[in-house]
């Protein structure tokens, strides 16, 4: 096999078990098998894991240190990759897919939730939760996600080193806040954010509480 192929596929298998194992592999683990392997340069095979997007994006979520209580709202339509939360839609009472169909009285809370949360003049959910509970009913069992839903609200508490990336938004401290930036519409990048947060899709609103590693609005910035 050819060494820079063989590189990138060492490259990709080690992002897939540091993120199901708890992080067991780095890139210095990568390298040492890369240069172990007949015919593989370690230097060709060092310079290609610099480069590997897959692996650098999972080593670049660094630690949320700093407080964070802010406002954002989004001209637009927008997405959140969620991770590992539990999410509420206000008024979903009822989930009808391929593999399972629920109705409740009462909201649906996902427990565990991984995926996208589409919000604006439509809301989507679409990822995999763990369980969920409902009228003091608990299902633990993992459900794939593929929904659209009406929803004035939807609520998500403890989500983990989230990434926010909009092209228009603007930022505020919210009431009794310390946050600050206070910015209006412009490119916003929120990295590591770790916390609950409240959506209104009909607004494109999100409030948020927690802690983040770095926030960038335009050509201002907060934490390290």
């Amino acid at each position: 096999m050819d060494a820079k192929v063989l590189a990138a596929v060492l490259a990709s298998l080690a992002a897939v078990f540091a993120g199901t194992n708890g992080g067991m592999f780095s890139t210095s683990d990568v390298r040492d098998v890369a240069s172990e392997a007949p015919g593989v340069s370690t230097p060709s095979a060092n310079s290609l894991l610099q480069d590997a997007p897959v692996i650098g994006g999972y080593f670049k979520k660094p630690e949320p240190t700093n407080d964070i209580k802010a406002k954002i709202s989004v001209k637009g339509p927008a997405q959140l990759q969620i991770n590992n939360a539990k999410l509420e839609a206000q008024e979903l009472t009822r989930i009808d897919s391929r593999t399972m169909k629920i109705g409740s009285d009462e909201n649906i809370l996902f427990k565990q939730f991984n995926g996208k949360v589409d919000f604006g003049n439509r809301s989507k959910l679409q990822g995999s939760s763990e369980g969920l509970s409902s009228s003091g009913v608990n299902l633990t069992t993992r459900l794939n996600l593929d929904t659209e839903v009406e929803t004035p609200q939807i609520d998500v508490e403890n989500t983990q080193k989230t990434a926010m990336n909009f092209r228009r938004a603007s930022i505020s401290p919210t009431e009794n806040s310390d946050f600050p930036l206070n910015t209006e519409e412009s490119k916003l990048d929120v990295n590591s954010f770790t916390g609950d947060m409240t959506i209104y899709p009909a607004n494109s609103t999100l409030i948020i509480q927690g802690k983040v590693a770095t926030v960038d609005a335009g050509k201002t910035s907060y934490g390290e």
